[in-house]
């Protein structure tokens, strides 16, 4: 009966290590993505791309078939999400559907919340009629969220993926 009962206890140890050992591992591979990630976005040279948009008082709406991106090179910004929204204003000739600039980016910030392993940039972009209040924000792994507030336009959130900017990705 001792026998039984010492090798319970030797089973349920083994097992209770090898889960302990397996949180570490989920826990410093957490952590590594996250350094990465901020060496990425102090790089300077990143992009976002939409999986989902969510407009204020609508359901999702999937953005796998529409084109979207908005890549951070040098201080500049380039970025073209589609928009599901209300326009405060008539808008300019020419204005799509579609939230579009490019340019240098004013008022550009990162703040590091290490406690959570988030990212959080803001920036702000002139389009052609309006200007962006841009927000992202992104964990470790690059999943990310976007919300950008237009100077005559409702706000807008997208949810995808932050990832390098690589020399084809750069007009």
């Amino acid at each position: 009966m001792k026998k039984v009962i010492i090798v319970c206890f030797v089973v349920l140890g083994t097992q209770w290590m090898a889960a302990q050992s397996k949180s570490q591992l989920k826990k410093e591979k957490a952590e590594r993505e996250y350094v990465a990630m901020k060496a990425q976005i102090a790089s300077g040279k990143f992009k976002f791309i939409g999986d989902r948009a969510l407009p204020m008082g609508h359901r999702s709406i999937s953005l796998t078939t529409n084109p979207n991106f908005v890549k951070i090179n040098d201080g500049m910004a380039d970025g073209y999400m589609p928009f599901f929204g209300r326009r405060y204003s008539g808008g300019g000739y020419g204005d799509g559907g579609a939230i579009e600039f490019k340019g240098e980016m004013k008022n550009y910030r990162v703040k590091n919340n290490d406690k959570k392993r988030r990212v959080v940039i803001s920036f702000s972009a002139k389009g052609k009629s309006q200007t962006y209040d841009v927000s992202i924000s992104t964990s470790g792994s690059g999943w990310a969220s976007m919300t950008i507030k237009g100077s005559d336009s409702s706000t807008i959130s997208y949810n995808g993926k932050v990832s390098e900017l690589k020399e084809g990705d750069i007009n």
